[in-house]
C-alpha cells in the first residue's frame, strides 16, 4: 500500500510538469552613453522560450534575433547604423494563478552586429557581450501575454570582420525598454 502511494504521490506531481514553448515578438528602445558619445536604439525583436513549467515556475533557454537603428552622437557629429543584435540566455519566472506572469533572464550571448559597411567599420564587425532582463507580461486571454520589460545590456568586446577580437577598456551599456506579445503554450 505505502508503494503505490508512493507511485500516485510521484504520478500527480509528473501530471502538473509541462513543456513551454513561447514565440514572441518585441519592440526594443534604449539609450546609454560611451565616453563622450550618447547611444540611443530601437527596433523590433522576434524570438521564442523553451522550457519547462511546473506548477507556475519556468525555467528554460531563450533565444532572439532583431534589426537595431542606433544612433550615435558624438562630438564630431550623429551617425546612425542599422545592427543586427542576437541574444542567447537562460531564464527563470512565475506564472501567477491572477493573469500575471515575470521572469528575469540572463543573456550569456549578446552581439550587435553592424549589418552593412560604414565609414571605417566593416560589415560582420561586432560587439560582443551580455545583458540582464526583466519582464512581467499580462495574460488577459489563455493562449496571449501582453509583456513589458527592461534590460540593461553590456558590451565589453569588438569582434572585428576577420574574426579579432579585442576587449574594450571603456564598455558600451544600452538600457533597453520592450514592449510586445508571446504565446505562452504548454504541453
Amino acid at each position: 500500500m505505502k508503494k503505490l502511494l508512493t507511485l500516485l504521490a510521484f504520478i500527480t506531481l509528473q501530471s502538473h510538469a509541462s513543456l513551454l514553448l513561447e514565440p514572441y515578438l518585441n519592440y526594443n528602445f534604449g539609450s546609454g552613453d560611451r565616453g563622450t558619445s550618447e547611444y540611443s536604439t530601437s527596433g523590433p525583436s522576434f524570438g521564442g522560450k523553451i522550457g519547462y513549467q511546473n506548477l507556475g515556475l519556468m525555467l528554460g533557454l531563450d533565444a532572439s534575433m532583431g534589426s537595431t537603428d542606433m544612433e550615435v552622437k558624438s562630438p564630431a557629429g550623429t551617425t546612425n547604423y542599422d545592427m543586427d543584435n542576437t541574444r542567447i540566455g537562460l531564464f527563470a519566472g512565475y506564472d501567477f494563478p491572477v493573469l500575471l506572469r515575470a521572469w528575469v533572464g540572463y543573456f550569456f550571448k549578446n552581439s550587435l552586429e553592424f549589418s552593412k559597411a560604414y565609414n571605417g567599420i566593416a560589415s560582420g564587425e561586432m560587439y560582443n557581450g551580455s545583458a540582464i532582463e526583466l519582464g512581467v507580461g499580462f495574460t488577459p486571454l489563455p493562449l496571449l501575454s501582453v509583456n513589458i520589460g527592461y534590460r540593461m545590456n553590456t558590451w565589453d568586446e569588438y569582434e572585428t570582420a576577420s574574426g579579432t577580437t579585442t576587449s574594450l577598456t571603456n564598455n558600451l551599456e544600452i538600457n533597453e525598454i520592450f514592449v510586445g506579445v508571446s504565446l505562452p503554450l504548454t504541453f
